[in-house]
């Protein structure tokens, strides 16, 4: 199910619990989107709290493991998503709004909706998916039909929810 707040009231009941949103993490700078949602709900007066998560897939092909092994190419994404990660965290920094920094090795549908459950993220907060990465055609979608009732939010270049 995609799901979207009303955009008309972004903010949540600031004396309960924190807002927890998961915002997956790549290389590209469609990350930005989110992280500008995420800015936008704590100026609207939400409570947030924000687990940046980069996926890396595993490497299964024999051309690129004839060359390194799994634990080489483990360290490799491993430093890109520290970089990606502070990134994003610095961003949320300025803001004012905490976040934690992950990193987990799974395929990434399954990665981003494993952690959203162990985690209980209470959005999982995507842009809006214009071309192909980590944020691959049909993400959205993919999430929110395999989510276990996790609403699953695209965000506009503008930071604003899709719908």
């Amino acid at each position: 199910m995609l799901n979207s707040p009303a955009t008309e009231n972004l903010s949540s009941d600031t004396e309960s619990h924190p807002l927890r949103l998961l915002i997956p993490v790549d290389a590209t700078d469609a990350t930005s989107h989110a992280i500008d949602y995420a800015i936008r709900r704590a100026q609207a007066g939400s409570a947030v709290k924000v687990s940046l998560l980069y996926v890396i897939e595993p490497v299964n092909s024999w051309e690129v493991l004839k060359f390194r092994t799994r634990q080489e190419i483990g360290e490799h994404f491993q430093q890109r998503s520290e970089i990606f990660l502070d990134e994003a965290a610095k961003a949320l920094a300025a803001a004012g709004i905490a976040s934690q920094r992950h990193c987990r090795q799974d395929e990434t549908v399954h990665g981003i909706l494993a952690f959203a459950e162990e985690h209980a993220c209470d959005e999982i907060v995507v842009p809006e998916t214009k071309s192909c990465s980590i944020f691959s055609c049909g993400l959205a979608s993919k999430l929110a039909k395999e989510s276990p009732g996790i609403p699953v939010v695209q965000i506009r270049e503008d930071g604003r929810p899709l719908h």
